[in-house]
């Protein structure tokens, strides 16, 4: 079922679906019906902060674009931080590598990312101010440059695999969960260091939001096919081969497993997606009448 069917067509409003038919026709429906009923929830409630979270392929990057045009045309603006854009950059990763643990030379894991800069970005756009954010390109694996966010945005929505991402309980991390761990990691030093900034800079990330969006896989082995699905889509001497992604996933494992426990419960909308990539349950719009 779409999202605008899970709720019921009776409450979809005339604008809502206006907006919906002005949305790029080559997006996936639920994705498009999806923003609508985000954008008016956002400009309703009047959240200043969003966070969308959810695991790698989910979609997550699709659906701001769409949540961008789709506030845009019911009159108000949003500016979209993407998480991935504040890693670190390679040199950076390479001296923490070095410092903490070689694990931390790949990108996406808690503690690779600029923290304080994406936190200063979101409160100098909340007070108005015109930014400049750093852009990331994957295949490099490095920034490559800066770009302007304009000031006087409604909103601003920070999305990323761990937005929303708390520390795990402390005897969950004795055990390896993957290969990767067992291997890599056999003594928790990597881990635990990653999770001690989940407890430091991303909690003190999370508490800014207003609200927070979860987009829930149904398990790993999905996230592993569309992040391969997603791969394909990169120019192809830039793509990583099956086996790299396969162990690059394992670095963001355990804490993607841990957000399907812990962020069902505490996110204000959560959008579980079924093994064809398709909506198959929304939660947080009960009230939106």
């Amino acid at each position: 079922m779409s999202p605008f069917e899970i709720l019921g067509t009776c409450s979809i409003t005339p604008a809502e679906i206006e907006s919906f038919n002005s949305l790029d026709r080559n997006a996936p429906v639920e994705y498009r019906e999806l923003a609508v009923l985000l954008a008016s929830r956002w400009q309703r409630t009047g959240s200043p902060i969003i966070g969308i979270g959810g695991g790698q392929g989910t979609g997550k990057s699709t659906l701001c674009s769409l949540v961008e045009h789709a506030s845009r045309i019911c009159g108000d603006t949003i500016a979209i931080l993407c998480l991935d854009d504040f890693y670190l950059t390679k040199s950076e990763r390479i001296a923490l590598a070095k410092s903490i643990h070689p694990s931390l030379q790949t990108r996406g894991p808690p503690g690779t990312h600029d923290v304080d800069r994406l936190m200063d970005t979101v409160e100098n756009l909340s007070q108005g101010r015109l930014v400049t954010v750093p852009v990331f390109d994957k295949g490099l694996d490095d920034r490559v440059g800066v770009r302007s966010v304009d000031a006087g945005t409604a909103r601003v929505v920070i999305e990323g695999w761990c937005v929303g991402a708390a520390a795990e309980p402390v005897d969950r991390l004795n055990n390896p969960i993957n290969r990767l761990e067992r291997q890599e990691d056999a003594g928790g030093k990597c881990r635990t260091w990653i999770n001690d900034q989940l407890a430091g800079p991303y909690r003190r990330l999370t508490t800014m939001l207003n609200e927070l969006v979860f987009i829930r896989t149904v398990n790993m082995e999905h996230v592993r096919k569309w992040r391969l699905r997603q791969e394909q889509e990169r120019p192809r001497h830039l793509r990583m081969d099956k086996a790299s992604i396969h162990k690059f996933i394992e670095h963001y494992e355990r804490i993607t497993m841990w957000m399907l426990e812990d962020l069902v419960c505490k996110a204000d909308v959560v959008v579980t997606l079924d093994e064809r990539h398709e909506i198959s349950a929304l939660s947080g719009f009960e009230q939106r009448q």
